[in-house]
């Protein structure tokens, strides 16, 4: 009788890892030398080739910059004003060797979501690092304080979050002598050192090593930093203007189906070793990158604008113009920036679906609230995912070459965008404030499909919202701006907001922390323990979903501002003229 093997057995001959008996047998499986064979020696082969061409790469752009430091030199030291006041045509205007320009200087949605296809693998690593490969790693690592050790990593990521707009304005040097070229190196090289943080993880796991696991975390995220300023820089550097409408949809959805895949995923491998996401983060990265890399062709275009703004200053000077001159661009982009910065303060509800489960819902068996918890957050992802995709207006074809942000019908375009804006995250608060209403229903099962309810418009909201904040960020960016060091201080300000808003409803939470504990038996994958879990009241659940959706509507408000205050194309241009100092400006 011929055998057919099942999906498990396929999952492990595919990884060409021995996870079978791993609770009883966690011994033989860290000692087996599993992370360097099968695909893990392919994976090595390729991040060398990788390396390689980085290093290529790296060897160009030296040589590149040296010239143009010769020619500066032998160049008339008056014509420089002038070639910045004229400002020849920059590479953020969608560079016109491109191959993923199509008739009219138009982007296809297929070349879009080739630029932007890392956000596939962005959505996956947001969804199941932070909330299940570090948890599980904290019971492998330091389960005598597993709060602890998230602690750290949570540390670790947020200051690395903090240096995106210092890693944004760095990436945005490279590229003042070539587009495609520094933005490729950038790229490749934030892949390699992810890649490298990786693998220290990896092996520090097998070892169970806490202190080189923090070290692996550490250049794990500043790679990812440096490949976020990156993608977020290159949509609004390469697609023109008309288009940002549906790169914004194209970008929201792609980011949203990878954190679906990601919670699927953990559904259908529950009896694998949870090490066998540190595989598909090196693949999909290696993947989800190829794409850019092919479009990024070179580009011999020069800012001079961009070039007298930045050269000859001080190093701390640098320091200080990465932060603050994002905030002092004229027009409301620092305003949206407080809007993004506001609104991802009232999405924390998002964060406590599990708590909700348990303490609103009424649901106290662990399996039951993790299967929910489950289905609750790829019904949220799913309907995020179609408002993504349905926000996007497709654009219109332009009467022009792309290279002008700025004309009368792209401002009345603008607020026909903006108002739809508003109505997603007006929609968004009302239905977080909603959430905790479900306790006034009789029981469990009715609470369940009131939730169920919840998530969905919750997910369509939030999806429509992100999409479209996305839009009006990159339409409120002054021309000829240094666009990953502004879009950096954007991400940053975003996830801020997340971190800061989780942490303020962790502390409403706990000031309604009810007396009794809940006990609950976890087993991890070299013992069982018996927990208690604290339990919050339902008036400390209204207050935080209540205090979030005040502060959802609030963005809502900045966000109109932000629009209503955005300049016509002169005082943008001039504004941003050789004689424009972002740091210190009157």
């Amino acid at each position: 009788m011929v055998h057919i093997p099942s999906g498990r057995e396929l999952l492990h001959r595919a990884f060409n890892v021995s996870f079978v008996n791993v609770i009883q047998d966690v011994e033989a499986v860290s000692q087996e030398p599993s992370y360097w064979s099968g695909l893990y020696r392919t994976i090595a082969v390729i991040y060398c080739i990788y390396l390689v061409l980085a290093l290529i790469d790296l060897r160009r752009v030296f040589a590149i910059v040296q010239t143009s430091m010769v020619e500066d030199d032998e160049g008339d030291p008056q014509k420089m004003p002038m070639e910045g006041v004229m400002s020849s045509p920059s590479p953020s205007q969608s560079p016109t060797n491109s191959p993923g320009l199509g008739a009219g200087g138009t982007w296809s949605v297929f070349s879009v979501m080739c630029l932007l296809a890392y956000r596939l693998y962005t959505g996956f690593n947001t969804a199941t690092w932070l909330p299940y490969l570090l948890a599980r790693e904290g019971e492998s690592l330091w389960y005598d304080d597993q709060a602890a050790f998230m602690g750290v990593a949570k540390l670790i990521y947020g200051g690395t979050m903090l240096l995106n707009p210092v890693l944004g304005l760095f990436g945005d040097f490279l590229v003042l002598h070539s587009h495609g070229l520094g933005r490729r190196m950038f790229l490749r090289t934030g892949v390699i050192m992810a890649a490298v943080g990786i693998l220290i993880c990896m092996l520090s796991d097998a070892h169970h090593n806490f202190y080189w696991f923090m070290v692996g975390i550490l250049l794990w995220r500043l790679g990812e930093c440096m490949n976020d300023v990156t993608m977020e820089a290159l949509a609004p550097e390469m697609i023109p203007s008309t288009q940002y409408a549906m790169a914004g949809s194209v970008k929201g959805a792609l980011f949203l189906l990878g954190g679906v895949l990601g919670y699927v995923l953990l559904m259908f491998t529950v009896k694998l070793h949870f090490s066998w996401l540190y595989a598909a983060y090196l693949v999909m990265m290696l993947v989800c990158s190829m794409p850019a890399l092919f479009l990024l062709r070179e580009s011999s275009h020069v800012r001079r604008s961009s070039q007298s703004r930045l050269h000859f200053k001080p190093g701390f000077d640098y320091l200080t113009y990465a932060y603050l001159a994002p905030a002092r661009l004229p027009g409301g982009f620092s305003l949206a920036c407080l809007s993004v910065f506001v609104f991802a303060l009232g999405t924390a509800p998002m964060f406590f679906l599990l708590l909700v489960v348990r303490d609103l819902v009424g649901i106290q068996s662990q399996v039951l609230q993790q299967r929910e918890f489950s289905y609750l957050s790829v019904t949220f992802f799913i309907f995020a995912v179609v408002a993504a995709v349905f926000s996007g207006d497709g654009g219109r074809q332009p009467g022009r070459d792309g290279r002008i942000h700025h004309t009368l019908e792209d401002e009345s375009q603008l607020h026909a965008r903006a108002r739809k804006l508003i109505l997603a995250v007006v929609g968004f608060g009302i239905v977080a404030i909603a959430m905790p209403f479900m306790t006034l229903l009789p029981s469990p099962e009715t609470r369940m499909v009131y939730f169920y309810g919840i998530a969905i418009a919750m997910g369509f909201c939030f999806g429509a919202a992100y999409t479209r904040f996305q839009d009006i960020t990159w339409s409120l960016i002054p021309e000829d701006a240094e666009w990953a060091n502004v879009m950096g201080f954007n991400v940053m300000c975003r996830n801020t907001g997340v971190g800061l808003g989780n942490f303020l409803a962790g502390v409403i939470l706990n000031m309604f922390a009810m007396q009794g504990y809940t006990e609950v038996v976890s087993v991890s994958s070299e013992r069982m323990n018996l927990e208690h879990q604290a339990a919050y009241e339902s008036t400390g659940y209204y207050v935080m979903c209540g205090a979030s959706g005040v502060a959802v509507l609030i963005s809502a408000l900045l966000a109109t501002h932000s629009v209503d205050q955005q300049p016509g194309e002169a005082t943008v241009l001039r504004a941003l003229s050789p004689g424009y100092k972002a740091v210190g400006n009157p």
